[in-house]
């Protein structure tokens, strides 16, 4: 849960001096492409946290099956 508060205040961060470095008018699409990819990647790893969890659960579920061999 740390890392996962670390990872997005770095995200932020990131965004934050995006923003607020790159002022010009021209910088409108890519400031969108980079908000979109900071989003993906934020998503990203949500996501694969939960994945890694759920896969745990189901490396310790299937452990004592796999031993009982």
């Amino acid at each position: 849960m740390e890392s996962r508060t670390r990872v997005s205040s770095y995200l932020g961060l990131i965004s934050w001096m995006y923003l607020h470095l790159r002022c010009d008018v021209l910088a409108v699409e890519s400031r969108t492409r980079i908000s979109f990819y900071l989003g993906l990647i934020n998503w990203m790893y949500s996501h694969a946290r939960v994945d890694i969890h759920s896969g745990n659960r189901t490396l310790q579920t299937s452990l004592p099956y796999l031993l009982s061999y």
